[in-house]
């Protein structure tokens, strides 16, 4: 069986589902970022049990590296270019992390954080703000709004914030 992820981006490491791509790459050494369109399937245990993490800006510049980043920490990854894409995916996909962009064509992330916490749906999808915006009054917004973590993007390295997102979930565990 199989379910249609709908158009975005989704990179998952190690049991990434090849759908196209170039030949004799070995998807288990590298994260896999799957086109548009692509199909996993369903029940496929580990790949379907791994924590989700829908992350916002992440056409352009560091947010790439993020998202590769992340596949190859071992999350699967919805990508959103945009914020009213982001509040889409969330509700279309349920995913147990965002990780927002503040700034964003079409929808500012802190309007987008708003509309998250006041919906009854996605109130509940845990927000970790990833930006440049380092003012205090952004960070202060933002955990106003109801974001769990602020991290600004030139203050941390890549590893660290796969880190980051794991102590997130660890603790959230327990």
């Amino acid at each position: 069986r199989w379910r249609h992820l709908g158009r975005r981006t989704l990179a998952t490491g190690a049991d990434a589902v090849t759908a196209g791509g170039k030949g004799g790459q070995d998807p288990s050494r590298r994260p896999f970022v799957m086109s548009a369109w692509s199909r996993i399937p369903v029940g496929r245990g580990e790949l379907m049990d791994r924590q989700v993490a829908l992350v916002t800006g992440a056409t352009r510049g560091i947010g790439r590296e993020v998202v590769a980043q992340l596949g190859r920490g071992g999350f699967t990854v919805i990508t959103a270019a945009d914020g009213e894409e982001a509040l889409r995916l969330a509700r279309e996909s349920m995913p147990d992390l965002m990780l927002l962009d503040l700034i964003m064509p079409k929808m500012h992330g802190f309007d987008v954080l708003a509309a998250l916490k006041a919906a009854p749906e996605t109130a509940g999808i845990p927000v970790i703000v990833l930006s440049n915006l380092g003012q205090d009054s952004d960070v202060q917004l933002a955990r106003e709004r109801g974001a769990h973590d602020y991290i600004i993007k030139s203050n941390i390295a890549l590893e660290m914030l796969v880190e980051r997102v794991r102590t997130f979930f660890a603790d959230r565990a327990a």
